[in-house]
């Protein structure tokens, strides 16, 4: 009786911690559950990255990554090592790279460093990916609840918002693109500050659009078009435009967020018209860089189900913009954001309907392309506003990135009036609908697997990092795509290479690779002719600039080709299944190959 009497004394005290949260009626008040359940979809959806935040495996499915990776190590250079900001003497050695047009995300770049210092380079890397998908569905979550009061739909929102299949396929490749999370913190702190007139929240605005800023420019001309329709609407409603305190706190705003961001602007603009026009022009050709409108419509290339479908590979390969990132929209989610036109309160989603017309329009770009066919001919309305600097500077797809915001703010709104609609007031037919609703939003958004790549460096180029002395390396093949994974390796060894590739290259950056008529040589794949090149004055020139090795990717080359053994007569100082290694001194030592 004593030993019942016990147990029945003793059982409610084991389990009354989960008692009492699975009775706690504080759920509805706190973003603990929305929160866990975006962790999971982020697990999920980028599966397997969870389990790689450590080791050399780093998510992305593109080159770009390499580039990535190198600037989160360059970040550390100029913070801890004294490197000029925008000025790299580890590229295009010996001249140096300008990187004033470099996409850099120093925010981003700050982030991987922090994590890095418990999980590694690599790590690092990848935890910023997944922070980044978790809190782009998390601040979109925010704002819609504060714009609808509906935290199913404004949940739902948050899913649509984070992966949106033009940012979410950036993931990884391009962080870049993908750290959309300011957008929606910005214009929730904005709404804040039209709602309520405290000067606080015209302070943290500013301070949001300068981080959008330092995370990317691609991020912040998102920003700011997707906050300028929400301000211009606020505006206008209402004559708010008469009220004097409104205006300047709106112009505290701008002030603050200009200020904020000026070291970051400045070096774009503070050194001529002419290498800016440049970068302004570079890979921005609005016949190959626009949105096809058959795209709006088809799924990603690396989805699961549709690729097993004849001929749809080769359908989405006449989008040649599209075939990383994709346009796709999704059925549902426009079927959602149809339905909000049904909405009771068109004013709540009067700006949003602007800003998905507008991001549109800019995405489509000046030339139309329908099913991979350019008709210049039609008149097109980014036209209109193609002059100005960071519109012609972004290639138009990259506007597709600006749609994402407004079109989960549409699809909450959507889903709402589908909600009202059912009459209903049990809870299980407003879940069961939101549930399914999710499944086929995930289904069609699927950009398959999450990719991994091998971030190690060969063995060589760690022997070669012990050695502190100053000296360059010639890596083979040259061009600017073989470039990005030497970058990667870069990190490891810590010495100049031949080449790079900033993301706009200056203009004059390949100046000494043209004049050097061995560097020339195998950057257009010549074989060795010794009536008209110079090999061995040529070589001892390398040499007095500096470089020291020569490295051979034979994976890239696949089969070393033919033209290339005759310049190398010496045996190498390294070599294993993918490099081999040459040392310019013994090379110069060796009898010349013209002898």
């Amino acid at each position: 009786m004593e030993a019942e009497a016990s147990s029945q004394t003793t059982g409610p005290k084991q389990n009354g911690a989960l008692d009492r949260i699975l009775q706690w009626q504080g759920w509805q008040s706190t973003d603990l559950l929305p929160l866990l359940g975006y962790a999971a979809l982020t697990a999920l959806m980028t599966y397997p990255l969870i389990f790689h935040l450590g080791g050399s495996l780093v998510g992305g499915r593109d080159i770009d990554t390499w580039m990535k990776l190198w600037d989160n190590w360059w970040f550390e250079q100029v913070v801890f090592h004294g490197q000029r900001a925008y000025f790299s003497p580890y590229m295009f050695h010996p001249i140096g790279a300008d990187l004033r047009f470099h996409s850099i995300g120093w925010v981003i770049a700050a982030l991987s460093w922090l994590f890095s210092l418990v999980l590694g380079r690599v790590g690092g890397y990848n935890a910023v990916t997944l922070l980044t998908t978790l809190s782009c569905s998390y601040c979109a979550y925010r704002l819609i609840d504060h714009i609808f009061q509906h935290k199913g739909a404004a949940w739902l929102g948050g899913v649509i918002f984070a992966f949106f299949p033009n940012g979410f396929a950036a993931s990884g490749s391009w962080p870049d693109f993908s750290n959309l999370e300011w957008v929606p913190l910005l214009v929730l702190l904005l709404l804040l500050l039209t709602e309520t007139k405290q000067i606080r929240y015209a302070i943290l605005s500013g301070i949001v659009m300068a981080l959008a800023t330092w995370t990317s420019l691609y991020v912040m001309v998102i920003a700011g078009l997707t906050a300028g329709i929400v301000i211009l609407v606020w505006l206008v409603s209402d004559r708010n435009w008469r009220d004097r305190g409104t205006l300047l706190r709106v112009l505290l705003f701008g002030i603050l967020a200009l200020s904020l961001s000026a070291p970051r602007l400045a070096p774009i603009f503070g050194e001529g018209s002419g290498e800016l026009e440049n970068a302004l022009e570079s890979k921005s050709d609005p016949t190959t860089t626009q949105v096809d409108v058959v795209a709006l419509m088809t799924p990603s290339l690396f989805h699961g189900v549709f690729y097993r479908i004849p001929g749809f590979s080769d359908q989405v390969r006449k989008y040649p913009i599209n075939y990383k990132h994709s346009a796709y929209l999704g059925v549902i989610p426009l079927f959602l954001a149809i339905s909000s036109l049904w909405s009771a309160n068109k004013r709540r989603i009067a700006a949003w309907i602007g800003c998905w017309v507008l991001f549109l329009l800019l995405a489509l770009g000046p030339i139309l392309r329908i099913n991979g066919n350019v008709f210049p001919a039609i008149w097109m309305p980014a036209q209109l506003v193609r002059w100005l600097p960071f519109i012609r500077g972004m290639r138009p797809a990259i506007f597709m990135l600006g749609l994402a915001l407004p079109m989960s703010v549409l699809a909450a709104a959507g889903i709402m009036v589908w909600a009202e609609r059912l009459r209903s007031k049990r809870h299980v037919v407003h879940f069961a609908l939101l549930a399914g609703v999710l499944v086929l939003i995930l289904f069609e958004y699927w950009n398959g697997r999450f990719a991994l790549q091998d971030a190690s460096a060969p063995a060589f180029y760690q022997q070669i990092a012990t050695d502190t002395s100053d000296f360059a390396i010639i890596d083979l093949p040259m061009g600017r795509q073989n470039s990005k994974p030497y970058m990667n390796y870069q990190i490891t060894h810590g010495h100049p290479i031949v080449e790079g590739a900033p993301g706009r290259t200056a203009s004059g950056q390949y100046d000494y690779i043209q004049s050097s008529d061995l560097l020339t040589a195998w950057r257009q794949k010549l074989s060795l002719d010794c009536a008209v090149l110079p090999y061995e004055s040529s070589l001892r020139t390398l040499a007095d600039d500096g470089f020291r090795y020569i490295v051979l990717h034979r994976d890239y080359y696949h089969e070393i080709p033919e033209y290339l053994p005759s310049y190398f007569v010496v045996d190498p100082i390294y070599e294993d299944s993918t490099i081999t290694a040459y040392s310019i001194p013994d090379m110069l030592a060796a009898p010349s190959p013209c002898e």
